[in-house]
């Protein structure tokens, strides 16, 4: 088969890893690499697809570090590292997180990907390990004093008047026609 670009290569080749032929799409990858053509991050994406449908954990490792060689020197990003952790939880390997960030992200992950079930599954996991996600918060400085606000503390002595001053103000807003498009 003659491909003209690495877009056609990383097409054939996600296309085997998301319809089961995992062994055949790393079989292409190293067809692709035999020919001189140059693997992308869309490539190792696909690659990873491939090991993580079929359960090849070890495959997976070593292209994740091949990837990050000094041979093809690319940077892994947000979906890289989703592929990996869904490979090792899928294999049934236990993946302990240091803090709750890596979970909020691969949450986000899959909910921008409309994985809701995995979202479940996260943040269940979550719920059992005590992990929690921080609170948001905002800094501002008033008078060269610095005031940090969290969100849900109502630790301020004044908390209660503040959050009726923000009600009438957020009425007021709202009387004057702006919506509120952010909740």
């Amino acid at each position: 088969m003659l491909f003209k670009n690495i877009r056609t290569w990383n097409a054939y080749i996600g296309g085997l890893a998301i319809n089961g032929y995992g062994k055949e799409a790393l079989k292409r990858f190293e067809d692709l690499v035999e020919s001189g053509a140059r693997p992308n991050e869309v490539t190792f994406l696909a690659v990873y697809t491939a090991c993580c449908h079929n359960g090849l954990v070890d495959e997976g490792r070593k292209y994740f570090n091949e990837m990050t060689s000094p041979h093809y020197n690319l940077s892994p990003c947000l979906e890289h590292y989703g592929c990996m952790v869904d490979l090792l939880c899928r294999a049934g390997l236990n993946v302990e997180f240091q803090d709750s960030g890596i979970y909020v992200l691969l949450s986000n992950l899959y909910a921008t990907n409309k994985k809701w079930a995995e979202v479940r599954s996260i943040r269940r996991l979550m719920k059992q390990k005590g992990i929690s996600k921080a609170p948001g918060s905002s800094i501002i400085s008033v008078d060269g004093m610095s005031h940090e606000f969290l969100v849900g503390d109502n630790s301020h002595p004044q908390s209660e008047d503040i959050y009726i001053l923000l009600n009438i103000l957020a009425n007021q807003i709202y009387l004057e026609g702006h919506i509120n498009t952010l909740s």
